[in-house]
């Protein structure tokens, strides 16, 4: 392809797939709204940012109590 040449802006098949089916809802996402139910099941990355930290720090104490024994 020559420097001159103006690239296709997408890739072009031909055939356009359609997909007409409604999902079959076999692996459906928990939706709790409050509760630890909702920060367990949680895909909010500051809530799951949230539990790292917390994680972390249990560790780390766990770690220290660990250390003194």
């Amino acid at each position: 392809m020559a420097l001159t040449e103006e690239r296709p802006l997408a890739l072009t098949t031909g055939d356009e797939v359609t997909v007409d089916h409604e999902p079959l809802g076999v692996f459906r996402r928990p939706t709790a709204t409050e509760g630890w139910r909702s920060w367990v099941t949680t895909v909010d990355h500051k809530k799951i940012g949230i539990m790292y930290g917390y994680a972390a720090f249990f560790f780390f104490l766990v770690g220290g109590l660990e250390a003194l024994v």
